[in-house]
C-alpha cells in the first residue's frame, strides 16, 4: 500500500465547524445541523373567521416551519392547511380547560409543506389570534 500525506488539521476542545462563506470557525451542534436556506419568520395577526394565508407560496419552493407560536383572545377553533390540504383537525383554544395559546419547535425535523403551498390557518370565529411563524424557503 503506498504511503499517503498526512495533513495535520486544527481541533478544538468544543465542536466547531468551518463557515467557508464567512471564512471563519462557529461552534455549536446547531450549525451541524441546521436546516439550509436563509431564516424567515412571518407574523400571525388575524382576527376574522376565515381561512388566512400566513406565508405565500413560492414557485418550485418548499415552506419548511421551525416553529410556530401563537395566542388566542377568545374561544377559537384553529385548523393549519398545507395549501387546500389540512395539516391539523380543528384544535380547540380559549374556552375554560383549554389552552390560550401554543409554541412548537420542530427542531431539525422541521414541518414541510407541498412544493409551491402556501401556510394557511382557518379560525372558526373572529377572535384575535396572535404570533409568528419561523420557516425556510427550500
Amino acid at each position: 500500500m503506498p504511503e499517503k500525506d498526512i495533513t495535520q488539521i486544527e481541533t478544538f476542545d468544543s465542536l466547531y465547524v468551518f463557515d467557508q462563506e464567512n471564512d471563519e470557525w462557529v461552534g455549536g451542534w446547531w450549525n451541524i445541523f441546521s436546516i439550509p436556506g436563509k431564516d424567515l419568520s412571518k407574523a400571525i395577526n388575524i382576527a376574522t373567521a376565515a381561512t388566512h394565508e400566513i406565508i405565500p407560496a413560492a414557485a418550485g419552493k418548499r415552506i419548511r416551519i421551525t416553529s410556530l407560536m401563537l395566542t388566542v383572545g377568545g374561544e377559537v377553533n384553529i385548523t393549519l392547511y398545507n395549501g387546500a390540504v389540512a395539516l391539523s383537525g380543528a384544535m380547540d383554544f380559549g374556552a375554560a380547560s383549554e389552552p390560550r395559546g401554543m409554541v412548537s419547535n420542530f427542531g431539525n425535523r422541521a414541518m414541510e409543506l407541498s412544493a409551491s403551498s402556501s401556510f394557511k390557518i382557518l379560525l372558526s370565529a373572529a377572535v384575535q389570534v396572535s404570533g409568528f411563524v419561523c420557516y425556510h424557503l427550500v
